[in-house]
């Protein structure tokens, strides 16, 4: 195609920048790149769009405010939304490698508050004596955190103190029937089978 036709065809792309509407002049040289893939114009056009489309979504005061409040989870994913729509952006790749060192830091603080939570959960319904709840809750815990000596002791306890308290509740209930055959078979020995 010349020259001239596609610098006419590229007019909204550059009237988008120029106004530094980004959205638009990314959607105008997306547009014009399905349509014209093999030209080296348009190409270089839709990543100079997509450069400026990252960087005035990376400087907007939304990101500028996740920052601030060290929110690297939306951060992050709000990079992975933007690297699908430019993914040879270097200023993302720069972003994203700075983000995710934090990110990881974050989560790691993040699931051991919820350790601890969890932890502090299944000792409250502990001594409640809600022994079947607080067991449930420790395995639901050991799904989540499965190296976790602290829940998995926890765990063991508590299934130890469950065995007993099913003991203790039922050996008054077998020692009563077993005192209770025991009167029947003194009464009538015949009616029962000797082993």
């Amino acid at each position: 195609m010349k020259t001239s036709a596609i610098s006419k065809l590229m007019i909204p792309v550059f009237a988008a920048q120029e106004s530094q509407d980004y959205d638009e002049m990314l959607y105008q040289a997306q547009q014009l790149a399905q349509k014209y893939p093999s030209e080296d114009a348009v190409t270089r056009s839709l990543l100079l769009a997509q450069e400026l489309y990252v960087e005035s979504k990376l400087s907007s005061k939304a990101f500028k405010d996740l920052e601030a409040k060290g929110d690297f989870e939306t951060m992050y994913t709000v990079c992975m939304h933007l690297r699908n729509m430019a993914p040879s952006s270097r200023l993302l790749k720069e972003k994203i490698e700075k983000i995710e060192p934090k990110l990881i830091v974050y989560r790691e603080k993040q699931q051991r508050k919820d350790l601890k939570s969890a932890l502090a959960f299944v000792r409250e319904l502990m001594l409640k004596g809600e022994l079947d709840r607080a067991l449930l809750a420790s395995y639901e815990a050991l799904q989540k955190y499965p190296a976790q000596r602290a829940l998995l002791h926890l765990h063991e306890k508590l299934e130890v103190m469950r065995e007993s308290k099913i003991d203790q509740d039922l050996y008054p209930v077998l020692s009563e029937k077993y005192l209770g055959l025991k009167e029947a078979y003194a009464k009538n020995p015949d009616a029962y089978i000797k082993a």
